[in-house]
């Protein structure tokens, strides 16, 4: 793992829990944000205005998915045994934020790595359009370092908010274990703090809390056994059954569980695949396709699956390496001048993101009740998936269809 940072870093969280948009921005944001007394109203866009805004928006979430996909792939890849577990849109902001942030080479390195055609401001306006989805952004870099206003403004516009911390000292390892945990128990301290000083870390954080819509009884709990990639795994399995939104065919099984009232839905998804090769050739053809999926139909659904406990911080830097990142970590070629308010080398020293993922009777990452008991009508005809080996799971918004979560599970229970 690469070392941590001692005289700048940049940390951008994008968090899923709810509130965290409730958070004061910096006084030097709010103002900004005030409208002057003479500003004029703002015009009344056309309709050839904003069908332009929503073809921008669905290309960018079209972008962060194949991309997404294709970290992923990488991801499960790389790590055969680990869980592997980001968030879409927070990976696509923090790269995002370094594309704006960047110059040359390095911008276009960034821009082809992510997937972009437009321009890094619009890019990241695209982006803000699903701040409820993606809760909170945090910009914190050192105090001995100033960002340029404009890249301030920038940031600000689309949600992000930037704070100065005294990071490398006692204090600044407290402003970051703070934001981090907010998210996550995987504090930033567990990273080394030593490193070149031309240097910045990103971090992206996600915690969603949300409620099952689909009864999962506490007495339908068992214990029972996972086949996970290094043996038999003793783990809880959850139970439920009903009409759920379902798809199979030869190679997948697809459940989708509804949350938070209808707004957002838990897709579990269960290749067919006969080894780890036959899997990860699936995900590469039809990943995309089973997180999109728009066409399940309501059918009768036997739906077991593992109560998961999952506390992780990942290092995506190898990742990235391998997909073709290179300029960005170099510390004598990177170019990320725009993001400053004076000329200073700077590269980046790594890429992190913090997750805790728990799912039980309530939901995931939520504490409620969950009924005790519920009146199943179990009968031979409709569906039954189990979870007990290997399988995808895909948080997403209703509305949007935004992927808010996207998670590879090799083993029900982990603290990396």
């Amino acid at each position: 793992m690469r070392k941590a940072i001692s005289l700048l870093l940049c940390l951008v969280l994008i968090g899923l829990t709810a509130g965290c948009m409730a958070q004061d921005a910096p006084a030097s944001a709010s103002a900004s944000a005030e409208p002057s007394a003479s500003a004029e109203p703002t015009p009344t866009a056309t309709p050839s205005t904003q069908d332009a805004s929503l073809d921008l928006i669905s290309d960018v979430l079209l972008q962060s998915e194949a991309f997404s996909i294709r970290l992923l792939q990488n991801g499960v890849a790389a790590d055969t045994s680990g869980n592997t577990v980001f968030s879409p849109l927070g990976v696509s902001a923090a790269l995002a934020a370094l594309y704006l942030g960047s110059a040359g080479e390095t911008a276009e390195e960034l821009r082809a790595l992510a997937g972009f055609t437009a321009e890094a401001e619009d890019v990241l306006s695209a982006l803000a359009s699903f701040s409820s989805d993606a809760t909170g952004t945090q910009l914190v870099i050192s105090d001995r370092y100033s960002l340029s206003d404009s890249y301030v403004q920038a940031l600000s516009a689309a949600g992000m908010r930037c704070v100065s911390a005294s990071l490398g000292s006692a204090d600044g390892t407290g402003q970051l274990n703070a934001a981090a945990a907010l998210y996550s128990h995987a504090f930033a301290d567990a990273f080394e703090t030593t490193t070149p000083s031309e240097s910045l870390l990103v971090l992206t954080g996600s915690a969603p809390s949300l409620a099952f819509d689909t009864p999962f009884p506490v007495l339908e709990r068992f214990q029972g056994l996972f086949e996970s990639p290094d043996g038999l795994v003793p783990c809880d399995f959850l139970y439920s059954e009903g009409d759920l939104p379902y798809y199979e065919d030869e190679r997948v099984q697809i459940c989708a569980v509804p949350m938070d009232g209808g707004q957002t839905e838990l897709l579990l998804i269960l290749p067919k695949g006969d080894s780890m090769s036959d899997t990860l050739e699936l995900l590469g053809q039809y990943g995309g396709d089973w997180i999109g999926a728009d066409d399940l139909q309501a059918y009768p659904v036997r739906l077991t699956l593992p109560a998961l406990s999952l506390t992780q911080n990942a290092s995506l830097l190898e990742n990235l390496l391998s997909m073709g990142l290179s300029l960005p970590f170099n510390q004598t070629a990177a170019d990320f001048s725009p993001m400053l308010a004076e000329s200073f080398p700077l590269s980046l020293s790594g890429f992190y993101t913090l997750t805790e993922l728990n799912i039980s009777e309530t939901g995931i990452n939520h504490d409620g009740q969950a009924p005790q008991e519920a009146n199943f009508n179990s009968s031979e005809a409709g569906a039954d998936m189990l979870l007990d080996r290997p399988f995808l799971l895909a948080l997403r918004s209703k509305s949007s269809g935004a992927p808010l979560l996207l998670a590879w599970i090799n083993t029900p229970n982990s603290a990396l």
